[in-house]
C-alpha cells in the first residue's frame, strides 16, 4: 500500500523576516554598546593595576638593596640634589634602559593633574624659568615605565612613575602615581599612605584622588594610595 499522502496545506517553512533580523541585530547591537566599553575599561584597569604592581615591586627591591649597603632610609642623606640622591641611592639597584636628560624631551613628557590640564610640576622638572628650570632626568626601567626623582616637602625625596611612559593620557592616578622615602617606616610609600580612605577622596584636598576642576599641581597624588589600600583594586568609587 503506497504511503499516505501529506497534505500540502499543512507544509510550513519557518524562515525569519526581514524586520525580525532586524530586530535581533539592533538587540545585539544595544548589548555589545552597554558591555564592551565596560570590558575594555576592566580590561584596562587591570593592566594598570599589573603594570603599577611591577614598577612598585620594582623600586621597593632597589630601596631594599640601598638598605643593605647605605643603612636604614632615615639615615640617608636627603639634603643631596635631586640627581646626586639617585645616583647614590636608587640607580645603582635598577636596570635603566634610557635617561632622559634633555630639556625639550622634559617638556615632552608631562604629566596632568587629575581632572585638570595643570602640568604636575615634579614630572621632568621644578619649575622655574630658563636657566632656572630644575633639571630632573627621566629614567626608563626595563618594564618599560619612567620615573623621576625630586624633592619633596620636609627634606623628603618622591618617586613620579608613569607605568606606560610617554603613552597617553599622562594624567595623575589613571598611568602616573607618586611614591616617597618614608623614614618612619623605612620603606617606600605612596604618598598618602595613612590617611583613610575619605580623607583621599576629600575634594577639598589639593593631593586627594578625585576629579574635580581644581589648579592644584599635586591633584590625584594620594592616588597610589587608594589603590594599595583597597587591596590593589581600582574600586567603583575611584575616579577612573
Amino acid at each position: 500500500m503506497p504511503p499516505p499522502q501529506q497534505d500540502s496545506h499543512t507544509t510550513r517553512l519557518f524562515a525569519f523576516t526581514l524586520a525580525e533580523v532586524l530586530i535581533t541585530l539592533g538587540i545585539i547591537g544595544v548589548v555589545a554598546a552597554i558591555t564592551i566599553p565596560a570590558l575594555i575599561q576592566n580590561y584596562k584597569k587591570h593592566v594598570t593595576i599589573n603594570q603599577l604592581k611591577a614598577s612598585y615591586s620594582i623600586l621597593s627591591q632597589a630601596v631594599n638593596s640601598a638598605k643593605q649597603e647605605h643603612g636604614d632610609i632615615s639615615n640617608w642623606d636627603f639634603e643631596l640634589s635631586n640627581t646626586d640622591f639617585a645616583d647614590k641611592y636608587i640607580l645603582p639597584y635598577l636596570k635603566i634602559s634610557k635617561t632622559i636628560s634633555g630639556l625639550n624631551d622634559k617638556f615632552y613628557w608631562r604629566m596632568n593633574t587629575l581632572g585638570t590640564k595643570n602640568i604636575f610640576t615634579s614630572w621632568a622638572w621644578d619649575g622655574g624659568q630658563g636657566n632656572n628650570v630644575t633639571k630632573n632626568p627621566i629614567y626608563i626601567l626595563s618594564n618599560g615605565s619612567a620615573i623621576t626623582i625630586s624633592h619633596f616637602f620636609d627634606l623628603q625625596m618622591r618617586v613620579t612613575i608613569d607605568i606606560n611612559a610617554r603613552k597617553a593620557p599622562n594624567m595623575m592616578g589613571i598611568d602616573g602615581f607618586v611614591f616617597y622615602f618614608d623614614k618612619k617606616s623605612n620603606q617606600l610609600r605612596p604618598v598618602g599612605f595613612g590617611y583613610d580612605r575619605s580623607t583621599m577622596l576629600n575634594e577639598n584636598n589639593g593631593y586627594s584622588c578625585t576629579r574635580r576642576d581644581s589648579p592644584d599641581y599635586y591633584q590625584g597624588s594620594w592616588c597610589a594610595a587608594l589603590i594599595m589600600l583597597d587591596g590593589w583594586q581600582i574600586s567603583k568609587d575611584y575616579p577612573w
